[in-house]
């Protein structure tokens, strides 16, 4: 046992800190264009102890006594390079990195007088600047300054991005099916039953290296994107050993100590994100009239005042020699809880009969003056929320010109809600007291197994490389017992339980598999003197989705009932009287499977014209098959199959060596969802609407214009100004049906929408003015779109509104679905590496966006701007531990969501969740 013990732990930490010798490590690449150099040399001047750079241009040097050292770098056509007083110590790794320019005679002579870590945001901007597409993103460290928890909090903070609900991005106005989101490059799966797009707050921040957003399209990536491609790029292991604790412990002013907070008797393992059991269907789906007995009646909340939010996370990275080659190695776990709650929220409901959330108008808009509230009620709401994950990350050198690499990966999540409501149902009994009760938890899980390859052939500049990947997840979303219970107070003390609004139990589970293949070959060509590279490659995705919906409903002979001492109501009193029963709602077509299977081919080239101008180039041709089958047999199979030819064009002009000014043309697309073509109607237990799918619909075509002017002046500084133009052709988007009974919700596709935008961005080291330690940063988008109503509820709209005095009704036009017309992002930075101490002020506003598609001539419903201001202050204590305080959302403003009607305003939802604070060391070895 002791031996097992010691060889652990000489694993962990790694043979070469006990050695009394040293390494050197680095990566050569080239200093115009930053491609890593395949084969180099490199020596230590004097002796022969020397060797060639491996497929990702990374050389070791190892064995070296503690002392100073010149390297020599050679490569062929490139100018020779020698780096001197390069320190080694015993036991430790020196990172030296190599910049050779080409074309030239003479040997240039670097002296290292001190290494300073550039950690990834230099790296990331210098990406940008060399890439031929039109990008932005966000590095580990930016995140890690800005104190941001999960993928979703730290996108927003990039510009012309947007986050809505907490978790779907939406890049330039666009979102769901027009956002693509992979990590490592392999397609992943989303979680929820009507969109597309994947749940960002599902990723912690902590496994995070940088998030990179493609804003133009190149023929070597998937075709089904248009407002961005964003890749979540994991942590890579590092050049020498290294090991970080994080633990922090939060505040919030509303939720923590508060002996109000609402909870309800969940399950013993909800603390991991994950239910043990206890909520799960006690009976069959096919039960018809299944025996109330089986099911829990536990549908009370309870009060409880709750811990400290919690953060912690672990990670540790090494590389070795095995087999005579490098290995490397990180692997990360993480955990957080945090509670959240609000007693000050309220909801309303307007318009003549309205119900959950729907609108409608039952005359002429024109005379009437203002709407009439018909549900308003106080909402009082508590969440907690869970989130774990692991990653393992591998690489393995086979030989020099040739790697593979594993990447494993685990996100769990899950989230613990309790809903009160209490207030004025005006359609029921506008004397009663309404009150509403729902019970929920939500799992959310995401595995990931990514084996990929890169390989090179050749010598010199002349290496062809061939990289593939295949990658396999699978992701489910689990929501067990979804409960709602309502009743009303009547003015002589008596409850009510109406029939149309019995107890009912909610059951949903989805589960979906991705397997993504991708081959690439690159071949180098040379244009007269400008060197080139041809590219070409094939695709294949294929997604598998499995959906169920149960729902039992309770009825019972009796209506009237006794109120508690309190005003209150058990609901053990209603399930306990002779002739209450349990039976099922659920439906065939509440059950079905879809899969995707998509093809893709590609060809380009990417070469210089001219000294100063790049062009990309090619075309893409992607094959697609969509079917989504239903239960019931009686409904027809939705289908889609497509054969899209996507050429793209991306050209970059430098205008100076850190000055560029790029325009670009790509056609990309967009598809519907599963739930989008599956022909069946279905209940949504949250907004109370019928949505029912629509066979028939085509995919959208999409032709992207871009142009941007971008300025590098110094390494971390860039500015920005850029410009862009969509043309969707048969754009999807949700139209209300008014002749089908209850006003179902469908899918169509619409007459053309256009977007127009703008972005700018600066980020300034202010040392130009005597503030040597601080740096600002700023981003702004401008966007404009137009989105042609659909026909027949464009007509039901001017029906209701006969003068035209709502928008709707005039242009016959709304913006596209929850795209904001302004997003601003600010940022100042203070970092002073002598005291220690560093601070980062962020703040972050949207302009109004439309949360609520309404109905006949009600205008619908938008999310208000809502300025959030975030602090993150930090101090190193030595080289290894460090104190950091957050303060989040210092300004506490509302979210809110309203309708305008005629120049009132009229709050639909409105709320408050509290400010955040918190505390936490960092323990560093790298």
């Amino acid at each position: 046992m002791q031996r097992i013990l010691l060889t652990f732990i000489g694993i962990l930490l790694g043979a070469s800190v006990f050695a009394q010798t040293g390494t050197i490590r680095g990566t050569v690449t080239d200093a115009k264009t930053g491609e890593t150099l395949i084969g180099a040399t490199v020596v230590i001047k004097g002796t022969t102890n020397g060797a060639p750079t491996d497929i990702d241009g990374k050389y070791t040097l190892g064995e070296l006594a503690a002392g100073k050292y010149t390297l020599l770098v050679q490569y062929v056509s490139y100018q020779n390079k020698e780096v001197k007083d390069i320190e080694v110590k015993a036991g430790q790794v020196t990172i030296q990195d190599v910049k050779l320019g080409s074309d030239a005679k003479v040997l240039e002579t670097v002296v290292v007088t001190a290494r300073i870590e550039k950690k990834a945001e230099i790296a990331l901007l210098t990406m940008q600047r060399k890439s031929a597409l039109v990008q932005d993103g966000i590095s580990a460290q930016a995140i890690s300054r800005a104190g941001d928890s999960n993928a979703a909090g730290a996108i927003k903070r990039v510009t012309g991005v947007s986050v809505e609900g907490g978790k779907y991005v939406y890049v330039r106005g666009l979102g769901d099916r027009y956002t693509k989101t992979t990590l490592n490059g392999a397609d992943i799966p989303g979680l929820d039953p009507n969109r597309n797009s994947v749940q960002m707050d599902l990723f912690p921040s902590n496994m995070i290296d940088n998030m990179v957003i493609l804003k133009t399209f190149s023929p070597d990536l998937p075709g089904n994107f248009t407002g961005g491609y964003i890749n979540i790029t994991t942590k890579d292991f590092p050049d020498r050993f290294t090991f970080q604790v994080n633990a922090s412990l939060g505040f919030n002013d509303q939720a923590t100590f508060n002996s109000d907070f609402l909870s309800y008797n969940g399950g013993s393992m909800d603390y991991l994100g994950f239910d043990d059991g206890g909520r799960q269907l006690p009976v069959s789906r096919e039960d018809a009239l299944p025996g109330k007995e089986n099911f829990s009646k536990d549908i009370r909340p309870v009060t409880k005042s709750p811990f400290l939010n919690q953060s912690y996370s672990v990670s540790v990275g090494n590389q070795y020699t095995v087999a005579g080659r490098p290995l490397g190695f990180i692997a990360a776990l993480s955990y957080r809880k945090n509670n959240q709650y609000y007693d000050n929220g309220k909801i309303g409901e307007f318009g003549e009969k309205a119900r959950l959330g729907r609108f409608s108008l039952n005359s002429d808009a024109s005379v009437i003056n203002s709407l009439n509230p018909e549900y308003t009620v106080r909402n009082n709401v508590g969440t907690e929320n869970v989130l774990w994950g692991a990653v393992l990350n591998t690489s393995y050198k086979v030989t020099d010109k040739s790697k593979i690499g594993l990447n494993l990966m685990h996100n769990q999540s899950g989230k613990t809600e309790t809903r009160v409501q209490q207030g004025k149902y005006q359609d029921l009994d506008p004397a009663n007291t309404f009150n509403s009760i729902a019970l929920d938890f939500l799992s959310r899980s995401l595995s990931s197994a990514q084996l990929k390859g890169e390989h090179a052939f050749g010598e010199g500049g002349n290496n062809i490389k061939l990289d593939w990947i295949t990658s396999f997840t699978v992701s489910r979303l689990n929501q067990p017992d979804l409960r709602f219970f309502s009743y009303e107070n009547e003015p002589n003390g008596s409850i009510v339980v109406r029939s149309n609004a019995a107890p009912r139990r909610f059951y949903r589970d989805l589960t979906q598999t991705n397997w993504d293949n991708k081959i690439n070959l690159t071949l180098p060509f040379k244009l007269g003197e400008n060197k080139g590279k041809l590219k070409t490659g094939v695709a294949y995705v294929s997604k598998n989705r499995d959906f169920s919906q149960t729902i039992f409903a309770y009825a019972s002979n009796r209506t009237d009932f006794a109120a508690d001492a309190n005003g209150g109501f058990d609901f053990n009193t209603y399930v306990d009287v002779p002739g209450t029963r349990i039976q099922n709602g659920s439906q065939d077509r509440d059950v079905y499977n879809g899969k995707e299977n998509i093809f893709g081919a590609y060809i380009m080239a990417d070469t210089k014209l001219s000294p100063k101008l790049r062009m990309l180039a090619g075309v893409r041709f992607e094959r697609t098959d969509i079917s989504v089958i239903s239960n019931d047999v009686s409904l027809v199979k939705g289908l889609l199959e497509n054969n899209d030819i996507l050429p793209a064009i991306n050209l970059t002009y430098s205008l100076t060596e850190n000055m560029n000014l790029r325009l670009a043309y790509g056609r990309t697309l967009a598809r519907p969802v599963f739930r989008e073509l599956a022909p069946f109607d279905s209940f949504d237990a949250f907004g109370g609407l019928i949505y029912v799918g629509n066979p028939n619909l085509k995919r959208s075509l999409i032709d992207n214009v871009d142009l941007r002017w971008e300025m590098y002046p110094t390494p971390g500084e860039i500015i920005t100004v850029s410009a862009f133009f969509k043309n969707i052709k048969n754009p999807i988007a949700t139209a209300f049906s008014a002749f089908t009974p209850n006003q179902q919700v469908t899918w169509v596709n619409q007459e053309d929408a256009q977007l127009f935008g703008a972005e700018v961005e600066l980020r300034k080291k202010l040392g130009f003015i005597g503030l040597k330690d601080f740096t600002i940063g700023a981003n702004a988008s401008f966007i404009v779109s137009a989105l042609n109503i659909e026909a027949q509820e464009l007509s039901q709209i001017r029906a209701n509104d006969v003068n035209r005095v709502t928008e709707l009704a005039q242009d016959g036009t709304r913006p596209l679905f929850a795209q904001s017309p302004f997003l601003i992002n600010a940022n100042l930075n203070y970092n002073n590496i002598n005291s220690g101490w560093s601070a980062s002020l962020n703040f972050n506003i949207f302009g109004e966006r439309m949360a609520i598609v309404s109905r006949n001539g009600v205008p619908d419903v938008y999310e208000q701007p809502r300025p959030v201001l975030d602090l993150t202050v930090g101090k190193s204590l030595g080289e290894r531990w460090k104190l950091t305080l957050k303060a989040r959302n210092l300004l506490n403003p509302e979210y809110k969501f309203l309708i305008n009607f005629k120049d009132a305003q009229h709050i639909v939802n409105n709320y408050t969740v509290g400010r955040t604070f918190s505390l936490g060391v960092r323990y560093l070895i790298d």
